[in-house]
């Protein structure tokens, strides 16, 4: 085993590490997160933009995730906006979040310059 100057090795760090508990594909490019607020629709879970990838052979990103939470770690993720990708040809960039107190959802489109509002039943 090999340590470093501070006198860590592998070994060590593996012990204090937990597993990661949600896993996603490179490039798709996180770039808003947002929690939605107590009292709405979708308490306690979070949306995520995927600004997309711009260098892959097969895109990926290109949408807005719901990202469901219990006892506050992420469970799973579902597409909550989706439609700026259609095979290779990309329509947008999904990439700021903002979540009114009444749950109302903005998603900023930086490809195309425009605010997206998508409001709750």
């Amino acid at each position: 085993t090999r340590e470093d100057p501070a006198g860590n090795s592998k070994e060590k760090w593996v012990e204090t590490t937990e597993p990661s508990s949600a896993e996603y594909q490179a490039h798709m490019a996180p770039i808003g997160f947002q929690f939605f607020p107590a009292g709405s629709t979708y308490s306690g879970d979070a949306l995520v933009s995927w600004h997309g990838s711009w260098n892959r052979s097969k895109p990926v990103g290109f949408k807005v995730q719901r990202i469901r939470f219990s006892n506050g770690k992420p469970v799973g993720a579902e597409d909550f906006l989706t439609g700026f990708l259609k095979g290779k040809t990309r329509f947008g960039r999904p990439a700021g979040v903002a979540i009114t107190a009444s749950g109302t959802v903005y998603i900023s489109d930086d490809a195309n310059g425009v605010l997206y509002s998508i409001k709750q039943k």
